[in-house]
């Protein structure tokens, strides 16, 4: 039904980031415990596996990289500490990136019936199941708890389609943020480059 094609680790190009933190507002922190968000998008691509690997995989791959140093919370970790609440030096969850931190993104093949599952009629939701990455497991750190926000998960169907699952942490964006990121990395990857991403006007604004 699935089959792995290659497993990799996407960051920002080196030194364009940095070590940043957003600490959490309040609204925010009301999604802390729900359930991660998942969305997959369906693309005609009437090629072979082999033309996919070697013409849309180092695409995604570069344009992604590029994406990432204007969108970098999308590489970074949720850091949450225990609960001080009774004590003065007590901090918010922020949302962490440090020079490296990276998007796990996935490439697979798949068997399963791309026109069925594009089709305008009722599905049985588990099909689409094979096509969402996981979100990752947290790791404890310290005196603090690292929980990924965000990964990929390209499937191709050959000589049919692809499809583009995305899982995010709910704290990490809402819809139209995530439209955005998809819109910045749509463009770098049409374009090879973000000048006219840069030039569209259209660069996120982060408080840090």
């Amino acid at each position: 039904m699935l089959n792995v094609l290659e497993k990799c680790r996407i960051s920002s190009p080196p030194a364009t980031v940095g070590d940043r933190s957003l600490p959490l507002t309040f609204f925010d922190a009301v999604w802390l415990l729900f359930f991660p968000v998942h969305q997959v998008f369906f693309y005609d691509f009437p090629h072979p596996t082999s033309y996919f690997l070697e013409t849309i995989v180092p695409k995604l791959k570069h344009s992604l990289s590029i994406t990432l140093q204007h969108f970098f919370p999308f590489a970074g970790n949720l850091v949450v500490y225990p609960n001080k609440k009774h004590l003065s030096n007590a901090k918010r969850p922020e949302i962490r990136h440090v020079e490296g931190d990276s998007v796990a993104l996935t490439f697979a093949e798949s068997s399963l019936d791309f026109d069925d599952l594009t089709g305008n009629h009722l599905r049985e939701s588990h099909k689409f199941y094979p096509l969402i990455p996981g979100l990752g497991h947290p790791s404890k750190v310290s005196n603090y708890v690292t929980i990924p926000l965000f990964t990929v998960q390209v499937t191709i169907f050959p000589y049919k389609g692809i499809a583009m699952g995305l899982t995010n942490h709910h704290c990490l964006c809402d819809a139209t943020t995530r439209f955005n990121f998809l819109n910045a990395w749509t463009s770098i990857a049409k374009n090879g480059t973000d000048e006219l991403f840069v030039a569209s006007g259209s660069l996120p604004l982060l408080v840090l």
